[in-house]
C-alpha cells in the first residue's frame, strides 16, 4: 500500500522548496533510509539535497529515527540537517 505522509523541512532543506512541509510517498515496511531517498527526489534530487540528506536525520515528535527504523504511515516526520552549535 503507498500512502502519502507529512515531513516538516527545517534549515536549508527549506531552500529547495517553496513551503515548511512536503509529502513524500511511503510503502508498508519503508524504513527511515528510504524515506529519505524518497525525499531527495521530491526536493529535485541535485547533488546539493543528496549531500545535506545523508547528513540528516528524520525525526518524529518523540525521538530522531535510525535509518534502518521502520516508519508507520500514520507518522509525521521532521528531517533535521546537521547543526553547529557551542
Amino acid at each position: 500500500m503507498s500512502v502519502f505522509i507529512k515531513i516538516n523541512l527545517f534549515g536549508a532543506f527549506r531552500d529547495f522548496n517553496a513551503g515548511s512541509t512536503i509529502a513524500v510517498g511511503l510503502k508498508t515496511g519503508d524504513d527511515a533510509q528510504t524515506v529519505k531517498a524518497n525525499l531527495g527526489k521530491a526536493l529535485g534530487g541535485s547533488d546539493k539535497v543528496m549531500a545535506l540528506l545523508s547528513k540528516s536525520r528524520l525525526a518524529t515528535d518523540e525521538t530522531v529515527l535510525l535509518d534502518h527504523d521502520i516508519i508507520t504511515e500514520s507518522r509525521e516526520l521532521a528531517i533535521l540537517p546537521p547543526v553547529a552549535g557551542g
